[in-house]
């Protein structure tokens, strides 16, 4: 997918599943197309020289890659600009692609879509915010309730304020007033989406000492964020967090300015992060399928981390049936059928990884993978149990920090649900199948074992008895 959009041009290789993608290239240039769009009603002459070089390098590594299709699209510069056509089919007519200049009610409903495929039970405003507009909608119960478009995005609103962050906030406050409906946002959550807001996630990140560097699903309620906000709408670019890109510094000040006039206006109770939007958006609409569609969240989660190339185990459904009355009967608030399931999903997700670094390896995969369509809870959740299915040790360090993140009580039933799992992998040396003939009991709080006497070993005791352990029990073993 390349997008042109009002700030940049960015090329995305993706592989489906198209709920979770994989992204196997991303390339983005500055080209700036709105900067002069406010005063003369035209796209910037050197943004369009930029442009017009650059399509052609992305078109040509999209064929390299052998991308299968290859869509573009133009938002808000492209769809206001006087001279958006020309340029348009000059792309045209030096690729062969043609450009799809996105309608704002389109773009605003795209971004919902994709939003709601990073946050399926999202109830509340969303705002896009890009280089020439902020696209906002209402979304609810996997619907679209009402969306428009606001030609206030990053670059007109530095323009409109005389580059004065100070003056940005009233300057947009003015142009939300119109906007009556975004009143129904009051005491939900706002969920805000774009690069100028991402980076302002980083900012926050950073003041708040987040320890997972992850923007999707990453939140602040209100109040907390007037405070950070009134900030940084002031702080100088040189004092602003190094993990801002370069790009972003100038106008992060801005997009804080924006995001107070926002939060005025919606009276949100929190907001909410996504690093799902448009792209995405645009993703389900060409390449979801009903297999898609049938997929809970978390199943497409664990389907994007699935390894490829496993040696010899065998279906993984063996193993969460098999592992499910004994952890069905534990009294320990333990997770449901499915979070099991997906983490049994990628049981080897680090088989081919040396053993020293596989726990650390296995945690990192899923706490640090972008576009996983969960919450950061559940992400850390996962991430505890398939680093538990490694080691019998404790998380530390920076991991450790992670895991606080979440309530005590479900960082200890997600090791839990590892600890079984490396228990279910080591009585058959890693194949499922050798389940079928043994069985996992809790009785009375004992966790009872009962395997063929061949398949007994110090190995599958010693983990039986960290299990049980960490169940607050006994355990046995008995012979089948």
């Amino acid at each position: 997918m390349a997008d042109l959009g009002s700030n940049s041009f960015r090329l995305v290789v993706y592989r489906p599943p198209a709920r979770a993608p994989v992204v196997l290239y991303n390339e983005r240039v500055i080209v700036g197309l709105a900067r002069t769009l406010g005063r003369s009603g035209k796209l910037q002459r050197r943004g369009r020289e930029v442009a017009l070089a650059t399509v052609l390098r992305f078109h040509r590594v999209a064929e390299a890659m052998g991308a299968q299709h290859i869509h573009m699209v133009a938002t808000a510069a492209i769809r206001d600009a006087t001279d958006g056509g020309p340029l348009v089919e000059a792309i045209r007519q030096r690729t062969g692609v043609e450009v799809e200049v996105m309608g704002a009610h389109r773009e605003a409903r795209l971004a919902a879509n994709g939003l709601m495929a990073g946050i399926p039970d999202a109830d509340g405003i969303l705002g896009d915010m890009g280089g020439g507009s902020i696209e906002f909608a209402r979304v609810c119960k996997g619907k679209v309730l009402a969306n428009d478009s606001l030609p206030a995005g990053m670059l007109r609103l530095m323009d409109r304020s005389r580059h004065v962050a100070a003056e940005a906030e009233p300057a947009l406050a003015r142009e939300l007033e119109p906007f009556d409906w975004l009143r129904g946002g009051r005491g939900r959550p706002f969920y805000a989406i774009g690069g100028s807001w991402r980076a302002l996630a980083r900012a926050l990140q950073s003041r708040t000492q987040h320890p997972l560097p992850i923007i999707h699903g990453y939140r602040l309620n209100r109040d907390e964020l007037l405070g950070h906000l009134a900030d940084l709408t002031h702080l100088p670019a040189r004092k602003l967090p190094h993990s801002i890109p370069s790009h972003r510094r100038r106008g992060l000040p801005f997009a804080a300015a924006a995001m107070l006039a926002v939060m005025r206006a919606v009276q949100p109770s929190k907001v909410v992060f996504s690093g799902f939007g448009l792209r995405e958006g645009i993703l389900l609409d060409l390449l979801e399928t009903p297999a898609d569609r049938s997929m809970s969240p978390l199943q497409e989660a664990s389907a994007s981390l699935e390894p490829t190339n496993r040696p010899f185990l065998g279906d993984t459904d063996i193993i969460a049936n098999w592992l499910q009355p004994a952890l069905r009967n534990a009294d320990f608030r333990n997770p449901n059928r499915e979070f099991l399931g997906a983490c049994a999903r990628l049981v080897d997700l680090a088989w081919n990884e040396h053993p020293d670094h596989r726990a650390r390896y296995a945690f990192d995969r899923v706490a640090l993978r972008p576009l996983l369509p969960v919450s950061q809870t559940v992400r850390i959740r996962m991430a505890l149990a398939l680093y538990a299915r490694y080691t019998g040790a404790a998380v530390t360090g920076r991991m450790r920090s992670i895991a606080g993140l979440i309530p005590d009580a479900q960082a200890r039933s997600s090791r839990i649900v590892g600890l079984a799992l490396r228990l279910a992998m080591t009585i058959g040396g890693g194949t499922a199948h050798t389940l079928e003939s043994c069985r996992l009991e809790l009785h009375d709080g004992d966790l009872i074992l009962t395997v063929p006497r061949c398949l007994d070993a110090l190995v599958v005791r010693a983990r039986l008895k960290t299990l049980a352990e960490a169940l607050g029990g006994k355990h046995r073993v008995a012979y089948a």
